[in-house]
């Protein structure tokens, strides 16, 4: 046993280490494209094309990373979410503010309420979950529309994402949160089957849950639901808030 948990810390120093090692490499091309693609006018079409190109497969290396990064820490089943106050509303501003500026091509609408909508949360965690959501509805939505929005229910913080392409099969429902499955419709599409196994486990370490509604010619919707948290004054939070028991 003592030489099982020795071998498993080993395989996360180094998932750590060279993951590190990844990012920053790919923050250098990022700024190296981001620089290019600023020196405008006199660029070429097809060059400006490549380099949306670059830039988009280093997104889509770095989100591999996070992704390995989050799965490898949910599975250190000795660790538990870093959880804070954070305010859902200002998280998916500015996740979405991001995810819109690289995926260009697809149009953002984004409902929101005024005031601030407080969460127990990490962070680093719950940004996992929403960019996932969001990069998959950008992949598979047709027309590229992407709506997110979010509310509060009852005690719940409501946090959809919608996009309009087709239904999800029946026969992918009841796999579509297991790691590594990727349904044999979904072509060539990049991949690794991680992205709602990662979702699912994070609303489970959060206490929350994530619900799924697709239906031929109404698209699809994803939502996490997490337990909205009342502050009593300012800089604290309640801290007998009642427990949410989410219906099966």
């Amino acid at each position: 046993m003592e030489i099982q948990r020795k071998a498993m810390a080993e395989q996360r120093n180094f998932l750590a280490m060279v993951s590190h090692e990844f990012r920053n490499p790919l923050a250098v091309i990022h700024v190296a494209v981001d620089d290019l693609t600023g020196m405008g006018g006199g660029s070429a079409g097809k060059s400006v094309d490549k380099l949306a190109r670059i830039r988009r497969a280093a997104q889509r290396m770095h989100k591999l990373v996070e992704d390995c990064l989050a799965e490898d820490w949910l599975e250190a089943a000795s660790l538990t979410p870093a959880l804070q106050p954070l305010d859902a509303v200002d998280a998916t501003r500015s996740l979405c503010a991001d995810l819109a500026l690289l995926h260009r091509h697809a149009a953002f609408a984004v409902d929101l309420p005024n005031g601030p909508t407080t969460v127990m949360a990490d962070p680093s965690l719950l940004s996992v979950a929403l960019s996932n959501l969001i990069d998959n509805a950008v992949k598979y939505s047709n027309p590229c529309v992407v709506t997110v929005t979010l509310s509060v229910e009852d005690g719940t913080v409501r946090l959809r994402v919608h996009n309009p392409g087709p239904a999800i099969l029946p026969a992918d429902r009841d796999h579509i949160f297991e790691k590594f499955y990727r349904s044999p419709n979904v072509g060539r599409r990049a991949g690794a089957g991680l992205g709602l196994y990662l979702v699912r486990r994070i609303m489970e370490a959060h206490a929350g849950r994530i619900e799924v509604d697709s239906r031929d010619g109404a698209g699809t919707a994803f939502t996490l639901l997490l337990p909205h948290v009342a502050l009593v004054r300012a800089g604290s939070v309640h801290a007998t808030q009642p427990e949410i028991t989410f219906a099966s």
